[in-house]
């Protein structure tokens, strides 16, 4: 893991801590009890910490365990996890005379932790620079790692961004212009600059108060050098992201079912799934995503 300035993992720690809603915290509980053994922390991200609404959608949560072992109980879907993290599980509680849903995101503690410099695809320090909160934490080791792994995920994108500021761009416009290009580099059903848009100025005064510590050195980079780890980045991610659509089959339980509520949500393009959709789900991935790209549902 790269350098990580103290005054970093205070604002991030800051974050981290603040309130949950009680339907999340009863959703990681029920995790923990029924799904996964060996949890290490549990984060929640995404806009079920902000403003959505719990029993109108998904509650996102990533679950980091300490062992390889404790992420499932099948040994190929362990091995999927080693080589293309995380797995992908779909749950659901009752709570409050309402269900809850979750789609949560299962890897080791150790992993997540690894691969937040900029030597990684996005995927994960990009996710991870927003806002998220820790929710569990078996011991205060493990609390470490995720604080220092969080604010790692800050700096990187602070810095890559930084990179492809224009001269006129200020802290938040160059943030956002590294939101859309790491919404690029996946399959994404959502509209990337609405979106970046709308988390940046929601968090204006949590990135503008760690931008100020992030050294002016760390920006130093040509447009071209720039311009080149982006494109890679790009084409690497997108391959990866339909290798895990592929992999979500084996593992998501109801994927195929949140496959159609998600693109129908996010693009206007309703799916309805056939029971042998539901049967085979590695089909049906692979199936839509010709027809996905081409109408612009996933980018």
């Amino acid at each position: 893991m790269e350098h990580v300035l103290p005054n970093t993992r205070a604002i991030i720690a800051e974050e981290l801590g603040k309130p949950t809603p009680a339907g999340i915290r009863e959703m990681a509980a029920v995790i923990i009890r029924q799904h996964v053994a060996g949890v290490a922390a549990i984060l929640a991200y995404g806009s079920c910490i902000r403003d959505a609404k719990l029993d109108e959608s998904l509650i996102d949560l990533y679950v980091l365990t300490h062992k390889l072992e404790d992420v499932s109980r099948g040994f190929l879907t362990r091995i999927a996890c080693r080589f293309l993290p995380p797995n992908v599980y779909y749950t659901e509680c009752p709570y409050a005379g309402y269900t809850l849903r979750s789609k949560y995101a299962v890897m080791t503690l150790d992993e997540f932790a690894g691969r937040m410099s900029r030597f990684h695809n996005p995927y994960f320090w990009a996710r991870f620079a927003q806002p998220s909160r820790l929710i569990y934490a078996v011991d205060s080791a493990s609390r470490g790692i995720v604080l220092k792994a969080v604010a790692q995920a800050v700096e990187t994108m602070l810095v890559e961004s930084r990179k492809m500021a224009k001269p006129e761009d200020d802290t938040l416009a160059a943030l956002i212009r590294g939101l859309k290009a790491s919404y690029g580099t996946e399959l994404r059903a959502e509209k990337s600059a609405a979106r970046a848009e709308m988390i940046v100025n929601a968090n204006r005064h949590y990135y503008t108060r760690l931008e100020a510590l992030i050294p002016s050195a760390n920006y130093r980079s040509t447009k071209s050098s720039t311009k080149q780890d982006w494109r890679r980045r790009k084409i690497i991610g997108k391959a990866l992201s339909a290798a895990r659509l592929v992999k979500a089959g084996f593992t998501f339980e109801g994927g195929a079912d949140y496959l159609a509520w998600k693109i129908g949500r996010h693009s206007g393009e309703p799916l309805v799934m056939s029971d042998w959709h539901r049967r085979h789900p590695v089909l049906t991935g692979l199936m839509l995503l010709p027809k996905l790209l081409r109408k612009g549902a996933v980018r």
